[in-house]
């Protein structure tokens, strides 16, 4: 007989009773059975009772024994409590006791540092004195390097000296000594300028000295006024040296120049300064040169395109002159570092170089108006009605060749920048030529009156067809360029980065025309109609 399923939680008394009839035994006799089973649980029912009983003793025998064991067990834990107290107070007791250490420590400490600075500055001090004594004599030696290492000397011990009374004193003293010792270099150092023996020992010699009494600076304008001296008087060699040559050889000569400088100063700048990027002080250089030119650059562009017979085609290749000269400069710079281009100095260059054509391109399109019109002077209509309509079918051609070239001038001289004057000079041009069309129609009206027997009617009506076919095809090509100009000039405002503050914060200054090239006015002007065209494309 199974009994293990009385101990599960889930005993169903039915079940086990069926589960237990289910034996053969049972299915032959289930009276005899049952009483079997019933004995069996009579029999393990009794055992049960008895192991409780032995149970119930045992624990009643214990008990006694069990609550002596707690209270031996509670009486140490109060022992073990009173312990721990007594332990945490000598913790606390330390922990105090090393505070008040480390205050005493940290005290003298600081007594021990006071101490040294105070030693400290007294030792300088005395070196002041003992340097100042003797700094005479060393300047009458005449020995660059030991002056220099006296007044280093004199300069770091003023650094400890900051407290003294006399502090100020001392200082205007050690700058005078530095003036005198810059004065003693000044020959030497123009000298290795002149030898271009700057990059050698000698010149990283002078350096380390103005480097070491703090002077860099001083260094670096030493070196920018010769570099300048040297670039304007090869300029007023340049222009002076050979009285036929024009300004475009001017330019193309003293723009060749300043390249050669540009990149064998580069190599100068680099170990004469390394404190300052080269970009920078090579920029600054040639701005300072470019705005003290004698003759001005400007003055010479103005007497140049007096002298020429066509003006803004002389103004054109001047321009592209100095555009080979922005090129070069602009490939330099970024085998340098691309970094540059967002260089303060390097876009004011960038201006300075391009500053003279500013007051030309303001003018752009009364020059490219008188250049469109003394090509127009050539077509003249005639007196016969014929030979004009024929004439003018001609010039068509011609005309819209004309606005391609003044289209090629605009790009050549502004980059696309100045399409405003563009397509004002063009509407001008347009209204001198369609006054042409209104003589031939003046001269058809005169043809046609009842006193008038050059031409018969079907003779006059087949010229009619013939200008209205010319003007027709004229209508044609305009709505065909202004499709075309529309996409160039909002092309021009996406190179621009008009459309994109963030692309017109990134601009290679090179490439920023409309700053480098364009007035205020004229710059506003031409963001107002590259919005408006944007604006009329999203409607």
């Amino acid at each position: 007989m199974d009994l293990s399923a009385f101990s599960k939680d889930d005993f169903d008394p039915k079940e086990w009773i069926n589960k237990t009839f289910q034996c053969p035994e049972a299915k032959e006799n289930k009276e005899e059975f049952a009483t079997t089973i019933v004995a069996k649980l009579q029999s393990f029912i009794q055992e049960v009772n008895i192991s409780l009983e032995k149970t119930a003793e045992q624990v009643n025998q214990n008990i006694p024994r069990i609550a002596r064991e707690i209270e031996v067990m509670q009486n140490e834990a109060r022992l073990l409590q009173q312990q721990m107290g007594s332990v945490k107070g000598d913790v606390m007791k330390v922990e105090y006791d090393s505070s008040q250490s480390m205050q005493v420590l940290l005290q003298i400490d600081h007594v021990k540092s006071c101490m040294q600075e105070a030693s400290k500055a007294l030792r300088e001090a005395d070196n002041w004195t003992t340097l100042s004594a003797d700094v005479e004599e060393v300047f009458e030696s005449g020995d660059i390097n030991t002056i220099a290492t006296k007044l280093v000397g004199m300069q770091n011990s003023l650094e400890i000296l900051a407290d003294v009374p006399d502090y100020h004193e001392r200082c205007m003293r050690l700058e005078s000594l530095k003036d005198r010792l810059e004065v003693m270099i000044s020959p030497q150092l123009i000298s290795a300028f002149n030898t271009q023996s700057i990059v050698s020992d000698v010149g990283l010699m002078y350096m380390k000295i103005f480097k070491d009494i703090k002077r860099l600076n001083t260094l670096q304008k030493h070196y920018h006024t010769f570099q300048k001296e040297q670039l304007l008087k090869q300029w007023k060699q340049i222009v002076e040296t050979d009285p036929d040559e024009t300004i475009m050889d001017w330019l193309n000569n003293f723009n060749d120049l300043l390249l050669s400088t540009w990149h064998t100063q580069m190599t100068c700048c680099q170990q004469l300064l390394p404190d300052i990027p080269a970009v920078q002080v090579l920029s600054e250089l040639f701005v300072d040169v470019l705005t003290n030119l004698d003759p001005s650059l400007t003055f010479c562009i103005d007497a140049g395109m007096k002298l020429h017979s066509n003006q803004l085609q002389c103004l054109i290749e001047l321009k592209q002159i100095t555009d080979r000269l922005a090129k070069s400069l602009e490939i330099s710079i970024h085998a340098i570092e691309p970094k540059f281009f967002s260089d303060p100095h390097l876009i004011l260059l960038v201006k300075t170089i391009y500053a003279p054509y500013r007051r030309h391109i303001e003018k752009y399109d009364y020059l490219e108006e008188q250049q469109l019109l003394s090509s127009l002077k050539a077509l003249a209509l005639s007196e016969d009605l014929e030979d004009s309509v024929r004439i003018l079918g001609d010039s068509l051609s011609k005309i819209f060749c004309l606005i391609q070239e003044a289209e090629s001038r605009c790009h050549q001289l502004t980059q696309g920048c100045g399409y405003v004057s563009f397509l004002r000079a063009l509407e001008r041009f347009m209204s001198e030529y369609a006054g042409h069309f209104r003589c031939l129609l003046r001269l058809f009206r005169s043809n046609m009156l009842p006193d008038k027997n050059s031409i018969d009617s079907w003779a006059a009506f087949q010229q009619s067809l013939h200008t209205t076919q010319v003007i027709g095809e004229a209508l044609m090509q305009l709505e065909g360029l202004q499709v075309l100009y529309i996409g160039n000039v909002r092309e021009i405002g996406r190179k621009l980065g008009y459309y994109s503050p963030t692309e017109e914060n990134s601009v290679n200054p090179f490439h920023a025309y409309d700053d480098i090239l364009l007035s205020i006015s004229a710059k506003r002007e031409l963001q107002q109609m590259i919005n408006m065209l944007q604006e009329g494309k999203k409607r």
